[in-house]
């Protein structure tokens, strides 16, 4: 019993909806597209601030909240890390994971959530203080604190 349970919860944090498999593994060299209701660039700083209504897309991946900040390398110029807070849900296919802040760092191919995050697939999910996905090495970290412990509901999905 114990280990379809550990499959499954495997499967439900890290699986296709924040890291795939085979040909359909995170591909990091995707565009991004992010549409916002304002844009503000910090040369200086090599922030990008997204403000209000976020939604940023890469791939099948869709990421929604309240302000969305891309950090980029001083020299190059690509995107280092990817910060959003508020309201924050990150969709792919039936999985949703929310909370109240997202840090995905993209050369390490990382994301990890804060703020009361939770894992979905219909009625199943996790939840803890803080959960990190490695997309590449599929695998994942939930972590409790205090009096915030970890917590897992999976439903029967009926004779196998």
């Amino acid at each position: 019993m114990k280990l379809p349970i550990l499959f499954f919860l495997l499967v439900m944090i890290s699986g296709p909806a924040l890291a795939q498999t085979g040909a359909d593994k995170f591909q990091r060299d995707l565009p991004v597209d992010v549409a916002a209701d304002r844009l503000e660039v910090e040369d200086v700083t090599g922030r990008v601030n997204f403000i209000g209504r976020v939604v940023a897309t890469q791939g099948d991946l869709t990421i929604y909240s309240n302000r969305m900040t891309l950090f980029l390398h001083p020299e190059s110029r690509d995107v280092e890390r990817v910060e959003a807070v508020g309201n924050v849900r990150i969709v792919q296919g039936e999985r949703v994971a929310t909370g109240d802040r997202g840090v995905f760092f993209r050369h390490e191919a990382r994301i990890v959530l804060t703020g009361a995050p939770r894992v979905h697939q219909g009625d199943d999910f996790i939840s803890g203080e803080e959960i990190i996905v490695f997309l590449e090495e599929e695998r994942s970290v939930v972590r409790g604190s205090g009096d915030e412990r970890v917590r897992a509901v999976f439903h029967p999905k009926g004779d196998r």
